[in-house]
């Protein structure tokens, strides 16, 4: 193995995605105090860069644009793992309901102010932050739609008291894309609350043991039903 070349190789490709992404390499790479990325003009960027001719585009995503972009975008990733693999022990979450309002999809049943952090590292990833406001609509037939137009994230050091001031060494991710239907980032945090409040809705079934929806049918009395149509 060529360990040298293998190395120029990889300092060819960072140069080339510093110079392709300078927004994700500025200051340094890892970020200071302070500096903000705004991911909106990344997605499509990244998404032209990965398509092939003749072929249908990639959906924009954090991987991709880790894997297109190399720098903070790995930083963001690897915090996201975090964000979704961290424990509720260690999660705080601050859910403020709001009434009726105009949203991104048109008139929203209800909206969500919604902040999650976790102030501490761990074998999960370090300290992170994260705030949007949830636009929720109420199908007839109680499905539930979520839109996140807006969406900031800050990734930290592990080593750092967090999320009090002065940080030290961290990066402050918005998404401030023009389709506000479109966030990719507010979608990834409107995911892990909704499994947040799966699990919490679990522990609370076995901690009170409310009363269900529907009496539980036997297999047999499904099939029936079936029949019946």
């Amino acid at each position: 193995m060529d360990i040298t070349a293998d190395w120029e190789r990889t300092r060819q490709e960072v140069a080339e995605q510093a110079t392709a992404y300078p927004e994700l390499y500025i200051p340094r790479l890892g970020g200071t105090a302070g500096e903000t990325v705004d991911l909106a003009p990344l997605w499509d960027r990244a998404v032209a860069a990965r398509t092939a001719p003749g072929q249908l585009p990639p959906e924009p995503s954090v991987d991709l644009l880790a894997e297109e972009a190399g720098g903070l975008a790995l930083r963001l990733r690897a915090a996201l793992r975090a964000f979704t693999r961290r424990r509720d022990g260690l999660t705080f979450v601050s859910d403020e309901p709001e009434g009726p309002q105009e949203g991104p999809a048109g008139p929203a049943d209800g909206a969500i102010a919604l902040t999650m952090w976790s102030p501490g590292g761990d074998s999960l990833g370090g300290p992170w932050w994260a705030n949007t406001r949830l636009f929720v609509y109420l199908g007839e037939h109680k499905e539930v739609l979520i839109h996140a137009p807006k969406a900031e994230f800050i990734v930290a050091t592990a080593d750092i008291p967090f999320p009090e001031n002065p940080f030290t060494d961290h990066t402050r991710f918005v998404d401030s894309v023009s389709d506000p239907r479109s966030c990719i980032l507010g979608a990834h945090i409107a995911t892990v609350y909704r499994a947040h409040l799966a699990r919490s809705v679990v522990r609370g079934i076995i901690a009170n043991r409310p009363t269900p929806d529907a009496a539980a049918i036997t297999a047999e009395e499904f099939l029936r039903t079936l029949e019946e149509d």
